[in-house]
C-alpha cells in the first residue's frame, strides 16, 4: 500500500509537473481538492488504475486555480527604526 503524501508535497509535484513556479499553487484548492477525493473514494481503497486516474483528476482540477503570478519587490526589506519623541 502507497504511503500518504503530505498536501506541499503533492503540490510541489503538481508544480514540477506541470512546469509552473510552486507558489503559484494554491494551497487551500489543493486541501479542498484532496479532501474531495478522499471523500468520493468511501471506504474502498483504490486500485493502481484507479490511483493513476485519481492523480490525473487531481492535477488536472489543480491546475485550473492557480493563484497569480506574485510581483517583484519593489523595495528591500529593512528594519523599522523607532521616531525619537
Amino acid at each position: 500500500m502507497a504511503r500518504p503524501r503530505p498536501t506541499r508535497s503533492l503540490m510541489a509535484q503538481v508544480a514540477l509537473h506541470a512546469g509552473h513556479d510552486p507558489d503559484r499553487v494554491s494551497f487551500v484548492a489543493a486541501l479542498r481538492i484532496a479532501r474531495q477525493t478522499v471523500t468520493h473514494q468511501g471506504a474502498y481503497p483504490p486500485d493502481d488504475h484507479d490511483r493513476k486516474r485519481l492523480w490525473q483528476a487531481f492535477v488536472r482540477t489543480l491546475l485550473t486555480r492557480l493563484n497569480q503570478g506574485r510581483r517583484l519587490r519593489t523595495a528591500p526589506r529593512v528594519i523599522k527604526r523607532e521616531m525619537p519623541k
